[in-house]
């Protein structure tokens, strides 16, 4: 039996969906603030550093290639709002616009501010930004002069916003810290709990890793580590995500590019070893919406049964 539904009906439903999401997705840590310098080092070395903070891990690697930004860079002579022409996400939330700052501070924005990915070197250096704005990649360049109006930089740090939600730090030419004296550097999540409860969350790169040639990856975590036996963290169905078993920390990683797979193979001393199938969520196609919506399900199930209460008939 077909129904029409006048525009109050859906405008009722869409009102009830809403609300729904807006309570299922609120942070973990609006309820638990320990979560907010959480920090879980998974394996490291004298060339790497793996762990897990709130809703991201970190990639420390140093003695890395530069990164190969493809676009052309332009001077940033005041600071410059740019409409990012990919999507991405920053703790869970779509970010509608970024603000670069002449210093090279990345400023993260939807209706609320977000959050930023600041890179300070506190020293008699004069810093000029660069930018470079495609289709798939946002570069942000900062270049550290001697005197003002050099023309050859000491060092640079280029941050990279990808739109699989990664971002990179990527550090060249780094001074000996005996000449210079660092400001934290990393991401920092200003998560919304309310209307005026907020917290903020960091995770900063340790100072000891602030050098030349050292690569700092961040990425989302997903789904992956609540998985909590080799089984169930094989079998993982999370979609648009490939989970591993870490045996040295004895818990489920995120598997992650493939450059970092193996290392991650390595680091966790793993005797089993994926193999790679390619799969229809693999593809820009046939994504579900449990990518772009981790809560699709619920909230599905959840609008399908107050639209019955509401209408009084089976919607599914």
């Amino acid at each position: 039996m077909r129904h029409n539904f006048a525009t109050g009906q859906f405008i009722l439903l869409y009102s009830i969906i809403v609300l729904i999401y807006k309570f299922i997705d609120c942070h973990d840590i609006c309820t638990k603030p320990e979560l907010r310098k959480y920090e879980k080092v998974i394996f490291q070395s004298n060339a790497y550093n793996y762990s897990h903070h709130y809703y991201y891990s970190r990639m420390i690697r140093s003695d890395q290639s530069p990164p190969i930004v493809s676009g052309t860079f332009e001077r940033l002579v005041d600071n410059k709002d740019i409409y990012p022409k990919f999507s991405f996400t920053f703790y869970g939330s779509k970010v509608i616009n970024f603000r670069i700052l002449t210093t090279g501070r990345i400023e993260m924005y939807d209706e609320n501010y977000l959050g930023v990915v600041r890179n300070y070197v506190r020293s008699g250096y004069y810093v000029k930004t660069d930018i470079s704005n495609e289709r798939e990649l946002l570069a942000v360049r900062m270049s550290y002069y001697p005197v003002a109006g050099g023309k050859i930089p000491t060092f640079t740090i280029t941050t990279l916003i990808h739109p699989n939600g990664k971002i990179s730090i990527y550090y060249a030419n780094i001074p000996t810290v005996a000449r210079i004296t660092e400001k934290p550097s990393g991401i920092y999540g200003w998560l919304h709990c309310g209307e005026t409860d907020k917290k903020v969350t960091e995770i900063y790169v340790p100072k000891t890793w602030i050098r030349s040639g050292t690569l700092v990856v961040y990425e989302a975590l997903g789904d992956c580590p609540k998985y909590d036996s080799t089984e169930a963290c094989r079998g993982s169905k999370a979609p648009k995500t490939r989970c591993i078993w870490c045996e040295t920390a004895n818990m489920c990683i995120t598997r992650s590019d493939k450059d970092i797979y193996k290392l991650k193979v390595n680091g966790c001393k793993n005797k089993y070893i994926d193999t790679d199938k390619t799969t229809s969520e693999d593809t820009e196609d046939g994504i579900p919406l449990e990518y772009f919506y981790p809560n699709y399900q619920i909230l599905r199930r959840s609008a399908l049964f107050l639209w019955s209460l509401v209408f009084g008939y089976n919607a599914a």
